[in-house]
């Protein structure tokens, strides 16, 4: 993982306090420490859980159940209903681990479809859609390049040899080609498509 997620990694958890997260950290040394404990437990999954299905959902609760073990005072005996605290940060931190080229949304502007309009412009240059599936929802298509918002939820996208795993919320420039989707089996996902438009005159219907 290059300096650069390190980076966003340990800036994330800081985030998480900021915004009311009572397990995550105000400081940076132990946003670092944090940091890189998430990643030696992120990669360490598939060695340590041969029998369990390696998604996303069960490494954000491994990941969970890592910091709570390493972070607790007194360990896990002691952390009760603070593993709700740590599963909420280990899923704001998980897009980071999962693909650098999986953006979270860290800005202070709340992301909405109202929002991701703004930032395309001009508006005529841009196809902008609004997309809310059901827990589980699982389907498969052909699309063109597109960058893909994820607003609430997670789920699954794979093109060719390629999947990437997002939690809300963030956002991924996605490649054209054929794609199967599917939303968490935990919850549902709403999500926001941008394609860029071709050139007058060289739009197709499909």
């Amino acid at each position: 993982m290059d300096p650069d997620t390190n980076d966003r990694l340990a800036a994330r958890i800081l985030w998480s306090w900021q915004n009311g997260c009572p397990v995550a950290t105000r400081d940076a040394t132990s946003s670092a420490k944090m940091a890189a404990m998430a990643r030696r437990r992120w990669n360490s999954y598939p060695r340590r859980n041969k029998n369990k299905p390696d998604t996303t959902e069960n490494r954000i609760d491994d990941l969970a159940r890592g910091f709570a073990e390493t972070f607790t005072d007194g360990g896990w005996a002691m952390v009760g209903p603070l593993i709700a605290d740590y599963r909420w940060l280990s899923e704001q931190i998980a897009p980071l681990l999962m693909d650098s080229s999986v953006r979270v949304w860290d800005e202070p502007q709340e992301l909405t479809l109202k929002h991701i309009q703004s930032l395309h412009v001009p508006p005529n240059q841009f196809r902008i859609t609004k997309h809310n599936y059901e827990t589980g929802a699982e389907f498969s298509g052909s699309a063109r390049a597109q960058r893909l918002y994820v607003l609430t939820g997670s789920c699954r996208y794979q093109i060719g040899k390629s999947t990437w795993d997002l939690v809300a919320p963030c956002y991924v420039d996605l490649p054209d080609g054929e794609f199967q989707f599917q939303a968490s089996d935990n919850s549902g996902v709403s999500l926001v498509h941008v394609w860029k438009l071709p050139p007058l005159g060289q739009q197709t219907n499909d």
